[in-house]
């Protein structure tokens, strides 16, 4: 007893330096332990946000490795199974692509004056777009959507769509019934959810005069209202079986109208200007078909649908 007692009457009186020493070696080893547990989950936490951001479809990620071997093959092997998930995207995306192609391009070959149609006004769209300052990945979707603005014509008989003369008022309804078949034939796919409102809107018109809907003004999706401006541009530029092509500048004054954008015109202008459109045009007027001699005056048959910019062309 008296042992103890002397020894905690001397431990009363360890020097401040002693006792410092051992509170901050205290410090130090909760420090040490905070950083190295940190440490430990820094590599794990990155691997769990890459995962979340593939889940989400924000294209390929990477994280850093450690060196810390079982952590760093946990990194390792996160990235390289991020890069055979991005190979199989490009794979699926080329695929969905070429198909989107061929059934576009099976779609006007129905009718020799819209051979190419379909790619131009997807191509158009998609500079278009781009000069108004969306991003690749949206100007993209939006040349996709551009190929399939005409797949409902798959449900209009050849001789209505290659018909030189006037439309009686059954064959017209039976025209302008090709964005909805088209909607309804794209809607069966989730896939291709995105392209729906420029297939069923892209011939809406500003002033109200369009259809299949009658929307005006900012009620039309912007896609349509850029969809709208390529396909009556591809239109007046190619040759019809009614007209040959037209000039660039006798079209561009002629989409300067009530009912189409004005921004998206003075966009597709300025590209014109550039010479961005050329390969197009020239593409245009090289595969689509030669005008008859009864149309070389650019005339156009009174109550064809090209009769009326408004609402079709």
């Amino acid at each position: 007893m008296a042992v103890l007692v002397y020894f905690r009457l001397e431990s009363t009186h360890l020097p401040g330096l002693v006792a410092w020493g051992l509170f901050s070696g205290l410090v130090l080893m909760v420090a040490g332990g905070i950083l190295l547990s940190r440490e430990v989950a820094r590599p794990v936490q990155a691997v769990l946000e890459g995962m979340q951001a593939m889940q989400e479809g924000k294209g390929p990620v990477r994280v850093s490795t450690v060196a810390w071997d079982e952590l760093a093959d946990l990194a390792l092997g996160f990235n390289n199974l991020a890069r055979a998930l991005e190979a199989e995207r490009q794979r699926n995306l080329e695929l969905y692509r070429d198909t989107v192609q061929t059934l576009a391009a099976a779609i006007d070959a129905r009718d020799p004056y819209t051979r190419g149609h379909s790619q131009r006004v997807g191509a158009y769209a998609q500079l278009i777009a781009r000069k108004l300052g969306w991003d690749s990945p949206k100007a993209y979707q939006l040349y996709i959507t551009g190929l399939l603005h005409d797949i409902g014509k798959i449900g209009v008989p050849e001789a209505i769509l290659q018909k030189t003369d006037k439309l009686s008022p059954q064959e017209r309804q039976l025209i302008e019934s090709h964005p909805l078949i088209g909607y309804e034939i794209v809607r069966q796919s989730r896939a291709l959810a995105a392209h729906l409102p420029g297939i069923r809107h892209h011939h809406e018109r500003l002033d109200g005069g369009g259809y299949p809907d009658g929307l005006k003004g900012e009620a039309i999706p912007i896609e349509a209202r850029i969809l709208a401006v390529a396909d009556v541009w591809d239109a007046f530029t190619s040759h019809r079986p009614y007209r040959p092509a037209l000039k660039p500048t006798e079209v561009y004054p002629r989409l300067l109208c009530e009912a189409l954008d004005p921004q998206v015109v003075r966009a597709l202008g300025e590209l014109w200007q550039e010479g961005a459109l050329d390969a197009l045009l020239e593409e245009a007027q090289r595969t689509t078909g030669q005008p008859s001699m009864a149309a070389t005056e650019g005339s156009v048959p009174p109550g064809h649908p090209a009769h009326s910019m408004s609402k079709t062309e």
